[in-house]
Order: structure tokens, then C-alpha cells, then sequence
């Protein structure tokens, strides 16, 4: 038994060895005398592919069409209000923050829309009087965190989450310049 199965071991592996070898001439046949065995350079000939002889260029069988990926791509990017340093759209997914409305540094009963506590201390840097009341304001809109866009064509990006039980969060997001000559 072990010796049939290292015998056939042994088989696989000289097939998969001699698999990797050039043969010096194919098997293959002429179509005008199928019996005559055609050399290498005359099938390498036939189908299109420069020989040692001939000095034409190589020609693809399918003929793929080279594209320039830079004509598809879209470039956006975007300026806080309060900034002049232009910032690149990151696509990446290595900050799940950005996709959840309540940041991870936040202590929250886990439901969208509940109140919010931070984490880390934060001194509140505003003028006049402040009540205090602040567990709702990570969910207020801000100037400071507006972000003006700039793109070369529309964009839009859609990311639709479902959580268990009944929350589903649902992100639309549309780039589009309204003039050629704007921004």
C-alpha cells in the first residue's frame, strides 16, 4: 500500500517537474500537410509572433485597447472654512470614525441620537456664558468642520449600514462643481 502511493507521489511529482521544460519542437501540424510536423518558427510565424528571421512587430491576438487610467479617475479634494491648506479625499478604511455618527471616543448608550459624553477632557475655548448642557452637541452642525470640495468631475459617495434590531444609517454624499470656473 505505502509502495503504490509513493510510486504514485513520485509519478505526480515528474509530471509536475517536466511540465515546466520547453519542448524543442511541438506536436503540431501544418494544415496544408497535416501528416509533415511543422518546425517552432513556422507556427510562431503563423500566428503573428517575430521570429529570428523576420523583423515585424509582434501582434496581439485579442488586440486589448490601452487605456490611460488618469482619464477615468476622479480627483477630489477639499478645504475646511477656516483653513487654506487643500486636503486629498482619503478612500481608505483604516478609521472607522468616519463612518459611525458618534466618534469612539465617546461614552453613549449605543443607540444613534442618544447622549454623548467625551472620554477625553476637552476645555470648552468659547467667550460668555455656557449652561453646560452638551451631551447632544456631537450631533450639531458646525462652520468649523464645513468642508468645501473641489473635483475635476461629479462624484458621489453612498455607504448604507444596517445594525441589529431596527438602526440603519444611511450616508449620501454628492460632489459636483456648480461652475467650470468656481472655487
Amino acid at each position: 500500500m505505502k509502495k503504490s502511493v509513493l510510486a504514485i507521489l513520485f509519478s505526480l511529482f515528474h509530471l509536475l517537474v517536466l511540465a515546466q521544460i520547453k519542448p524543442s519542437r511541438p506536436i503540431q501540424t501544418d494544415d496544408a500537410n497535416p501528416t509533415a510536423p511543422s518546425t517552432f518558427s513556422n507556427v510562431e510565424a503563423q500566428q503573428g509572433y517575430p521570429t529570428a528571421n523576420s523583423a515585424q512587430p509582434r501582434k496581439d491576438t485579442i488586440a486589448f485597447e490601452h487605456r490611460d487610467d488618469t482619464k477615468d479617475a476622479v480627483t477630489v479634494s477639499f478645504k475646511f472654512l477656516n483653513e487654506l491648506k487643500k486636503n486629498n479625499l482619503d478612500s481608505s478604511i483604516d478609521d472607522f470614525d468616519k463612518y459611525y455618527t458618534v466618534p469612539s471616543n465617546y461614552l453613549y448608550l449605543g443607540n444613534n441620537g442618544a447622549a454623548a459624553a467625551p472620554l477625553i477632557y476637552q476645555p470648552n475655548n468659547y467667550i460668555g456664558f455656557d449652561p453646560g448642557f452638551h451631551a447632544f452637541d456631537i450631533y450639531k452642525f458646525s462652520v468649523e468642520k464645513t468642508k468645501i470640495y473641489k473635483t475635476n468631475r461629479p462624484f458621489t459617495a453612498l455607504n448604507y449600514q444596517l445594525a441589529s434590531g431596527s438602526e440603519q444609517m444611511l450616508r449620501a454624499t454628492h460632489l459636483q462643481n456648480p461652475r467650470p470656473g468656481l472655487g
